[in-house]
């Protein structure tokens, strides 16, 4: 991803250090993006970037109203539609 499509989207990134079958989310506008001990807690049991008990990156990137969100830049969600609502 390029600083041009960064411009015409959001991108939000985060630091995650789950403990064991931790599980938590990040909203966006009404679709829960689960932020958890993935290979513990799922969904994405088979991912090979992840760093379990160690910290690991998040990005999700928006544009149109369809979410896209990496694990340590392995792709988790490659096209999350959002509702389009008013308001933060």
């Amino acid at each position: 991803m390029d600083d041009a499509e960064v411009a015409e989207g959001l991108r939000a990134a985060l630091e995650l250090r789950a403990e064991v079958n931790a599980d938590s989310g990040l909203f966006l506008r009404g679709p829960q993006l689960p932020v958890r001990d993935y290979p513990a807690a799922g969904p994405y049991k088979k991912l090979k970037k992840y760093r379990p008990q160690e910290w690991n990156e998040i990005v999700v990137f928006v544009k149109d109203n369809v979410a896209r969100r990496t694990c340590n830049g392995e792709l988790l969600e490659a096209a999350l539609e959002r509702p389009l609502v008013q308001g933060p």
